[in-house]
């Protein structure tokens, strides 16, 4: 299959991923204390699974992309490599976190577990999962300078696609680095991060439109 078409497959794959998910964590997110949401997950443990199983299909489907933009741009050596190892990382984090989400916590919060499922809750501040998730995306926002930056030598798409990584990147480190300095503000920059990945997708089907 042609690159164009790898392209277009993984962007539009990503795009309806990063734009489903969040319309559904907040027409159907649960509200109130933390034990009010966990009593929302046990009488909704249908929809809660549904969220954080396209949850779980963000890492798969953001590599897919890279992986394709790796071969667009023919990025290649060292840093290249180093950044498919904390692509690695982020892949094995992130599955963990949301997996845990769709499996985990309906199953402790079915058996009465609630004090446990509580620590492993993904809405719950500093929570295991949280710092799991945010931790994943460190690891991302590694790989991701270290495969993409350079890419702001570059010229028209290629150039926009690379600022977009870094800024997004650079916002990872800052929510991780939010939870060792107990700020939820630079906690909260996991969202802009998060967002900015839906014009790099964006960017890329325009670019495989072009090649075509």
């Amino acid at each position: 299959m042609k690159t164009s078409r790898h392209l277009i497959i993984s962007s539009i794959t990503l795009l309806i991923l990063l734009i489903a998910w969040p319309i559904l964590m907040v027409i159907s997110s649960p509200t109130g204390s933390i034990e009010e949401q966990l009593q929302w997950v046990s009488a909704n443990v249908a929809l809660y699974k549904t969220q954080f199983f396209l949850a779980f299909l963000l890492a798969p489907a953001i590599i897919y992309m890279m992986l394709v933009q790796i071969r667009w741009t023919k990025s290649r050596g060292l840093f290249t490599r180093i950044g498919l190892i904390f692509l690695s990382a982020y892949a094995v984090l992130v599955s963990i976190a949301y997996g845990s989400q769709a499996i985990l916590i309906p199953k402790l919060l079915a058996n009465g577990l609630t004090e446990q499922a509580k620590l492993w809750y993904f809405g719950a501040p500093f929570s295991i999962t949280f710092f799991i998730d945010l931790t994943g995306y460190f690891f991302w926002a590694l790989g991701t300078l270290c495969i993409f930056a350079t890419l702001i030598f570059r010229k028209g798409l290629m150039r926009f696609i690379g600022i977009l990584y870094i800024l997004s990147a650079v916002l990872s480190v800052v929510a991780f680095l939010g939870l060792l300095f107990e700020s939820k503000v630079m906690v909260s920059m996991t969202m802009p991060s998060g967002l900015l990945i839906i014009p790099v997708a964006v960017l890329t089907l325009i670019a495989a439109f072009k090649r075509r």
